[in-house]
């Protein structure tokens, strides 16, 4: 072992170094770099190394209130952006809030209107249904009578023609001719006209039960200028269909007025055979026929002044008239 002498001297040396190294470690200070790097042995420094902490304590506690005031102040910058933006969406929040609350608004006005519209016309519909209906009703009882009519019409012995054109002008009825009898029918045809294809009509009149029995009726119209047609069937042939025309025609009369009537004209016969008279070659107006099963053409009654206004047919039940 060494003496005690040099055990101390030993031990003050490594504690010189160690003192060194750990002052070198912790100040790198300006103004302590000399004194830390000092050969000195002296416990002083150690002293100065305390003051030196109290230094950078104190210095810490300087920056620190100014870091809280810094953050502090960027709080306040923060807060006063994001006010404002905050602001702002709970402004727009509630604008569409208020825009949904209207539209949904104006949506159900709208429904409420195509709802009540809707059932409007519902009612409508059922209306005009029930209108329909009720029409249908009615013409269904008419067609009814009317066939009913026609039943009783067709039982009968006669059939009165229906009225083709106006009521103009003066009435003539073939069958007061002196002549006429219950077995006269008309047969043929005979048509005048003054250039204009208006015709006036007379009438051939054979009898079933006399050959010799016949006769023409007076002249119907005032067309007298050439003869257009003189026709006349084979004796006991009876005509089953008759057909004509009528043309709108503006008439200047002797009273100085003038007025546009229909004029009879274009007639035309079929007989049972599937014969027919000469077809009508004028200007063509609107067509008219008529025809009743099991019947045939008796005589003909209507108006004429000038021209014919109106013819009405009468039929006779075939079986009766042969």
């Amino acid at each position: 072992m060494l003496p005690l002498h040099d055990q101390v001297v030993q031990d003050q040396e490594e504690d010189k170094s160690v003192s060194q190294t750990f002052l070198q470690q912790i100040n790198n200070d300006g103004n302590y770099q000399n004194i830390v790097n000092s050969n000195n042995t002296n416990i002083n420094p150690l002293i100065i190394t305390i003051e030196n902490k109290n230094l950078l304590s104190s210095k810490s506690k300087e920056i620190q209130p100014s870091f809280h005031e810094s953050f502090r102040i960027n709080k306040q910058s923060l807060i006063i952006i994001i006010l404002p933006i905050l602001i702002f969406g709970i402004l727009m929040l509630i604008s569409i809030i208020k825009i949904t609350d209207v539209y949904k608004s104006d949506l159900k006005i709208k429904y409420d209107y195509m709802l009540e519209e809707q059932k409007k016309n519902n009612k409508t519909i059922q209306s005009l249904n029930e209108t329909i209906l009720e029409k249908n009703q009615q013409l269904q009882q008419v067609n009814d009578q009317l066939t009913l009519l026609n039943k009783k019409k067709y039982n009968s012995l006669v059939i009165e023609g229906r009225e083709f054109g106006s009521a103009h002008g003066t009435h003539f009825d073939d069958s007061l001719h002196p002549h006429f009898t219950s077995s006269h029918y008309l047969n043929g045809i005979i048509a005048r006209d003054n250039d204009d294809d208006l015709e006036s009509y007379q009438f051939y009149y054979p009898s079933s039960s006399d050959n010799q029995d016949m006769f023409i009726s007076e002249r119907h119209g005032k067309q007298n200028s050439s003869f257009k047609k003189d026709f006349q069937f084979e004796n006991y042939e009876k005509i089953q269909r008759v057909e004509g025309q009528y043309l709108n025609k503006t008439i200047a009369f002797s009273n100085g007025t003038n007025l546009t009537l229909p004029i009879i004209t274009g007639l035309q016969f079929y007989t049972t055979k599937e014969h027919a008279s000469p077809s009508y070659a004028g200007e063509e107006g609107e067509m008219f026929e008529e025809e009743y099963e099991e019947y045939t053409l008796w005589y003909v009654t209507g108006r004429s002044d000038q021209y014919i206004y109106q013819l009405q047919f009468y039929w006779y039940r075939t079986s009766d008239i042969d």
